[in-house]
């Protein structure tokens, strides 16, 4: 299951139970895989909430607003994940830069420094002789 989901506002979300247990879909925090589930809890925000859902039953939600949108199981809470909500003809790849491009940019940077340093050294040798 993927960590993160891109939405547009509108977009129904379902969920469905394939366990064999019961699940909650709780907007808010977890307590991560370095939590302590005896000690630690889900942190809910209100947003929306499941209750619990049955094996093999499923939940809808419909997403009237956009933003980043964290969601847990409040019965097993280092179980994190978010629906990122943008307006309707926004692709996320459109908005995110990715590592490799910020290390291209970085490279002809570095390049382009290069040759401006060879060419004011070359000068000035010029100069002096």
């Amino acid at each position: 299951v993927p960590i993160n989901h891109d939405i547009e506002i509108g977009d129904t979300i379902t969920w469905t139970n394939g366990d064999i247990t019961g699940h909650t879909i709780t907007s808010g925090k977890g307590i991560g895989f370095l939590g302590d589930p005896l000690t630690d809890k889900a942190q809910p925000d209100g947003y929306f909430d499941s209750g619990i859902v049955p094996p093999e039953k499923s939940w809808s939600f419909t997403f009237k607003e956009k933003g980043f949108f964290a969601y847990t199981c409040t019965i097993h809470p280092w179980v994190e994940r978010s629906i990122t909500v943008l307006e309707p003809g926004i692709q996320i790849k459109d908005i995110r830069i990715s590592y490799a491009s910020i290390v291209t940019i970085a490279i002809i940077l570095a390049i382009i420094g290069v040759v401006i340093s060879i060419i004011r050294i070359r000068s000035k040798v010029k100069r002096s002789s």
